[in-house]
């Protein structure tokens, strides 16, 4: 019961309601946002760098050799001696940016999420958010056996690839990682 001087509730109207926000999107203050480049990457294993650098030795040597073999064939020993020099300079240029991506190759499992980082002049951090993870596997290839190391792959709802892959872990830990991953993928609330 109202009293004279109040006047009695009504439901909005439906204009009313249309005026009314119905959805908010606040601006964040870009300096309270986490960073991840406080946080601690776990680099990736030494013996993928060896396989990555044993595979671009043996390419470049081949490349080269037969580079040299075609320009000795087709002119003279001086310039199948510079084509193998040639073939030495890129060795040494493609063997040093694979030490530099190597080391800048790392992965970090946080509470809510999994990043990868990797690149060298194009630097890319990839995160997934556990509550977004559709599944995970370990991939092994024959020279990834031979080295005792695997691929980790997270795929996310909606896509045929993986949305994270991260290669040069050991073994075991890929698979530990794999269960983590799934493990706080199905407890967390989606």
């Amino acid at each position: 019961m109202t009293t004279p001087s109040e006047p009695e509730a009504t439901a909005p109207s439906p204009l009313e309601r249309l005026d009314a926000p119905v959805f908010t999107n606040p601006i964040l203050d870009p300096h309270g946002l986490p960073q991840l480049d406080t946080d601690s990457f776990q680099p990736v294993d030494p013996r993928q760098l060896q396989l990555e650098l044993g595979l671009f030795g043996a390419s470049v040597a081949l490349l080269g050799i037969g580079l040299a073999v075609v320009v000795a064939v087709a002119t003279s020993v001086g310039w199948a001696i510079a084509a193998l020099a040639l073939a030495l300079a890129v060795g040494i240029g493609g063997a040093r940016a694979i030490i530099a991506g190597h080391r800048r190759r790392g992965w970090l499992v946080r509470e809510h999420d999994v990043s990868i980082r990797r690149g060298i002049i194009r630097r890319k951090v990839t995160t997934v958010p556990f509550n977004r993870v559709q599944h995970a596997a370990v991939n092994t290839g024959p020279l990834d056996r031979h080295f005792g190391l695997a691929r980790l792959e997270v795929y996310t709802a909606g896509g045929q690839q993986a949305n994270l892959s991260l290669e040069g872990l050991p073994h075991e830990r890929a698979q530990q990682l794999r269960e983590l991953v799934t493990d706080r993928a199905q407890t967390t609330e989606r």
